[in-house]
């Protein structure tokens, strides 16, 4: 199968049907920074919260990009 254009994002864990340790690319991270407080499906949302925390334990993601994160979707969060 092709794909005639580019997905914004692509979860691997879809559906908690597997395990991966995810990280995410560059793109994919700024789209999500950007974009997060409008993905509706609260389980997914919840594993890139989380997926962005083990990111910036690991010194994977940049402290200045955990912070736009939050300040870009932390105040539309609904879950804990």
């Amino acid at each position: 199968m092709e794909v005639s254009e580019k997905p914004d994002v692509v979860l691997v864990n879809f559906n908690n049907y597997g395990y991966a340790r995810m990280r995410f690319d560059a793109d994919t991270q700024q789209h999500l920074i950007d974009n997060l407080r409008y993905m509706t499906d609260i389980p997914m949302r919840t594993y890139v919260w989380r997926t962005f925390k083990d990111m910036v334990q690991y010194n994977e993601m940049s402290i200045k990009d955990w912070f736009r994160l939050l300040s870009n979707n932390l105040k539309f969060e609904t879950e804990e």
